[in-house]
């Protein structure tokens, strides 16, 4: 393949701007709880554990405070370990850098006729830490300490970061974005100012980090339904005063669901979106939406069923609030929840 050097089959740290974690003067860091990883799962982590030293984005950590792991399961059936940084997060300032807008990048590419997409390797991963702010992304296995040597998933500023070394990175491009503009003539203008931008373009593709992704540092909104057959949800969030959607999901029920109360298929719904959209919404504020008012008081309140107990414990890791709001303002998941044929 031409220029296959470009495609690296490992995570190379990016020379761009490091991460750097600001923390509020006038909140007191507490130490997280730390969980017990499962025993099943615990060679599992030895492994990525060995592959982040291997590839020199880890080391030995002696730091007095340090975060549990979380181990995810992906739908390939391997596991993703993840670190809980809530109670980090939770201090940290936070990082106001402008973020672009999906929707509007969408319609802008609505009539163009070649559209390429590109996807980095671990895109976070090339991103260094700042050497001060290492010790604040340590986390705790069953075996040792380890801290952070590039920037993590789910800091609470890393999406901003992100964002601002890829706007760096594009600089270069802007003499060939000029290129396609409207008033520009059949016969492009092309001088030794785009054939050095278009070189130099090339070559940082292989260190920009591109960002495609929602605003870590903003809270998610979640809106759930449960009908007779199915169950649906959007996730979303605040962008420029609207809600935008970020991703829809449903799922039929099975038949012995569908013998649920309602009560039961709508808090169902509820758990069951929190663990679809979890790599995202993991350990950021998240309002939480539902047309059955009594669970408005879910997490509030004691359980009778022993089902309902078992899912308002699953919803204690998460930092929830769950609201009423009619079926008739939220469409989506209303509709989403109800395609499917009754077999």
């Amino acid at each position: 393949m031409k220029h296959q050097e470009l495609f690296r089959g490992k995570v190379k740290i990016a020379k761009v701007g490091k991460h750097k974690i600001r923390l509020e003067t006038d909140k007191e860091r507490n130490k997280p709880y730390v969980y017990r990883i499962p025993e099943a799962l615990k060679e599992k982590v030895d492994s990525q554990i060995v592959e982040l030293l291997e590839l020199d984005l880890i080391e030995e950590s002696s730091a007095e405070i340090a975060h549990p792991v979380v181990c995810v399961n992906k739908k390939d059936g391997s596991m993703r370990m993840c670190v809980d940084y809530r109670t980090l997060n939770s201090i940290t300032k936070a990082d106001d850098f402008p973020m672009e807008d999906a929707v509007q990048l969408l319609q802008c590419i609505g009539k163009a006729s070649v559209i390429t997409t590109l996807d980095l390797l671990k895109g976070y991963w090339a991103i260094p830490m700042e050497e001060d702010s290492r010790d604040l992304t340590s986390f705790k296995t069953h075996r040792a300490q380890y801290r952070f040597k590039v920037m993590p998933f789910g800091l609470r500023n890393a999406a901003a970061t992100f964002q601002r070394e890829m706007n760096k990175a594009l600089e270069i491009a802007l003499p060939l974005t000029e290129l396609t503009k409207k008033k520009v003539p059949e016969n492009l203008p092309w001088s030794k100012v785009h054939e050095t931008a278009f070189n130099t373009l090339k070559e940082a593709l292989v260190k920009a980090p591109a960002l495609h992704a929602p605003d870590m540092s903003q809270p998610f909104i979640i809106h759930t339904d449960a009908s007779q057959l199915g169950i649906a949800a959007c996730l979303s969030q605040k962008i420029l005063g609207s809600l935008r959607p970020i991703a829809y999901v449903s799922q039929k029920l099975s038949k012995s669901q569908q013998a649920w109360s309602t009560i039961e298929r709508e808090a169902y719904a509820i758990v069951w979106s929190l663990k679809k959209f979890e790599t995202l919404v993991f350990g950021s504020e998240i309002e939480l939406y539902t047309d059955h008012n009594p669970l408005s008081y879910l997490t509030k309140c004691a359980p009778q069923s022993a089902r309902l107990q078992r899912w308002v414990f699953a919803l204690q890791k998460y930092h929830i609030t769950v609201r009423h709001c009619p079926g008739v303002k939220m469409p989506h998941a209303d509709a989403l929840s109800r395609l499917f044929p009754d077999e």
